[in-house]
């Protein structure tokens, strides 16, 4: 049977990697290694830490070099307001790989919960506003966070609160709430859409101003405005008990009849297994049988409310388990350990960060960054051809994978989306965008890479280089013939491992790469455009 019991021992490569894929962008082989050696208690403790500073505390504007969210731009011209929208994409795409906690990467699960688009109308330093809310909660209180969540700048507007009067209700919010963001579907009536529609009426997206900065969060709301709410008494169904709230008063009560809202949904035993559910898949697997639904899901959910919906405890117990690492009675048939797609974003993180390409530096170097590899590579090219646009998801239920079933996680590897997730290692190898041309404006160094010890124990021994790659670029080991695949027909071209001894020591004495960089450029390009990779 699935089990939450604790796991105990030290993780040991396979095991430290796992946990690594699974809850960081930032994934390397000196972070596998120093995983191995730690207990699963002392790794989680170690992801669970407090995030690092941020890399910039706000993006650039590549057209005058200045940061512009919350610092004025000097005057003359600055780059447009949509322009400015995907340079904070770029901007968040590398702070997401960056950071060696799980708070990034749970900063992007509750994206997937709370979908917004950079694309919808409004400021950009809306977009800025939203994306630090989730990383300000993403180990935090679920509860508060989806409070903060229905008086966010961008949700307003992207949900159509803003436009929800008294004397016009607009339900776009009042549903997405129930269906998706908390509760879920079939667990509430059309009717209780339309009463949440009333509590939420007379909330609006708000000017980045003083008047309207959050002072627990620091960062800018929206408010209400009592002449636009529906001040009478909402009366809910028997799937929430037939609570009745009690209309406002005056502006101020507004907070109060909101909380009273929350309260009611987050009292409801299926909000903590809906959002457990969710994570789980996002995590672990996206298969939930009987089995896992009772021994996985609901103590989860259990240990989610007992905590009153905070984050932390929940993933603390999901992460330490012998499920997670597959050791419980759960059976082979829907095994962890590489039993998921990555995504686009998994697929570029881990390429980027396992074999440190540099990308080029915000302050230094914006036109490249933002203009280059942010517009030209992530948005035009890789995002673009892998049908996924990091913080733009095409509805509001998020990207398939993390809703559309049967498929799940599987509406990654599709027919239309291969080519650029097989590529690439080729892209960043040779610094060149797949099908459509031009430069990604960074490139991996593959001899760099292989002659630091950090990264190969021994650069000279072809079977080492091998098997040292596969280990920690694939989830599982690959087969004899699969490993004498890669060694002699991708890697050594029918040579032997004494052919590349040689051309490597005498690299080592001429630095002359031209007979080493060539076969270590086929090898990482075919290791990255293998079904292995693809896998999790």
């Amino acid at each position: 049977m699935a089990s939450l019991s604790p796991k105990t021992g030290v993780l040991g490569t396979q095991l430290a990697a796992h946990l690594l894929r699974r809850t960081c962008f930032n994934y390397t082989k000196q972070r596998v290694d120093e995983f191995a050696t730690k207990t699963v208690a002392q790794a989680v403790s170690e992801l669970m830490a407090p995030p690092p500073p941020l890399q910039f505390a706000e993006p650039i504007d590549p057209k005058t070099g200045q940061p512009w969210v919350n610092t004025p731009e000097p005057s003359g011209t600055v780059s447009s307001g949509f322009e400015k929208k995907y340079f904070h994409m770029g901007y968040w795409f590398n702070e997401l790989i960056e950071d060696t906690t799980i708070n990034m990467k749970m900063a992007f699960f509750l994206h997937t919960n709370f979908a917004t688009s950079w694309l919808v109308a409004g400021a950009s330093e809306n977009d800025y506003d939203h994306h630090q809310l989730l990383r300000q909660f993403a180990r935090g209180n679920f509860k508060t966070l989806t409070k903060k969540i229905t008086l966010d700048n961008l949700m307003l507007r992207y949900l159509n609160n803003n436009v929800n009067t008294a004397s016009s209700p607009n339900e776009n919010y009042a549903r997405e709430l129930l269906e998706l963001f908390t509760i879920g579907k079939g667990n509430y009536t059309e009717d209780d859409i339309k009463a949440a529609a009333r509590v939420l009426t007379g909330f609006v997206h708000r000017s980045r101003t003083a008047a309207y900065l959050d002072a627990e969060t620091g960062l800018y709301a929206g408010s209400p405005i009592y002449s636009r709410h529906d001040t009478t008494d909402k009366t809910f169904s028997s799937f929430f008990n037939n609570t009745v709230i009690t209309g406002a008063t005056s502006q101020n009560d507004m907070y109060r009849e909101l909380d009273d809202f929350l309260d009611m949904i987050f009292v409801q035993a299926e909000t903590a297994r809906h959002i457990c559910r969710k994570l789980y898949r996002h995590f672990v697997h996206s298969e939930i049988n009987d089995e896992i639904e009772t021994d996985i899901i609901e103590p989860l959910a259990n240990t989610f409310r007992n905590n009153n919906y905070e984050l932390a405890p929940v993933l603390e117990q999901l992460f330490k388990s012998t499920h997670f690492y597959n050791e419980d009675n759960y059976g082979t048939s829907n095994k962890i350990i590489g039993g998921m797609i990555k995504s686009p974003l998994e697929i570029l993180a881990h390429t980027i960060k396992f074999f440190n390409v540099q990308l080029p530096d915000q302050q230094t170097n914006a036109p490249t960054f933002y203009n280059l590899f942010t517009n030209a590579f992530l948005r035009g090219t890789f995002f673009n051809l892998t049908g996924f646009m990091l913080n733009a998801p095409v509805t509001v239920a998020s990207y398939p994978a993390y809703h559309q079933s049967p498929q799940w996680d599987n509406n990654w590897f599709i027919s239309s989306t291969i080519i650029p997730r097989y590529k690439v290692g080729q892209m960043f190898v040779t610094n060149r965008r797949v099908l459509v041309g031009g430069s990604l404006g960074a490139q991996m160094d593959t001899i760099s890479y292989i002659e630091d010890p950090l990264n190969v124990s021994a650069p000279s021994d072809a079977i080492a280089v091998v098997d040292e790659l596969t280990q920690y670029l694939f989830p599982e080991s690959p087969s004899q013939e699969r490993f004498d695949y890669f060694l002699n027909d991708i890697f050594l071209e029918g040579l032997n491992v004494l052919n590349w001894m040689f051309e490597w020591q005498h690299y080592e004495a001429s630095n002359d790469d031209g007979d080493v960089r060539i076969p270590l450029d086929a090898l990482i390009i075919a290791l990255l455009g293998t079904p292995e990779f693809q896998l999790m």
